[in-house]
């Protein structure tokens, strides 16, 4: 849309210049365009999509530190009951 727009303002403008040069100016508007405004928005949605990734699998480990500590002392509270049963 602002390429068309930018076309006509440019090709009004330069009525007297040959076909070639405002093909020429039309390219230069378009890559302008794309650094300054698609580039950047492309890296935007590289980097979102890094840090969501990131995010769930930090999210999503499924390692309960707490389940992990009462898991071991009641493990540790069997080895000394067995242990002291047996003698």
């Amino acid at each position: 849309m602002i390429n068309v727009v930018v076309g006509i303002a440019v090709s009004s403008l330069l009525s007297g210049v040959g076909r070639r040069t405002l093909n020429t100016l039309l390219r230069g508007w378009a890559m302008i365009c794309l650094l300054l405004f698609l580039i950047p928005v492309v890296a935007l949605l590289i980097w979102a999509a890094k840090v969501d990734r990131k995010r769930r699998r930090r999210e999503n480990t499924g390692y309960d530190v707490n389940a992990a500590a009462r898991t071991a002392k009641r493990d540790a509270e069997r080895r000394s009951t067995e242990w002291g049963a047996g003698m």
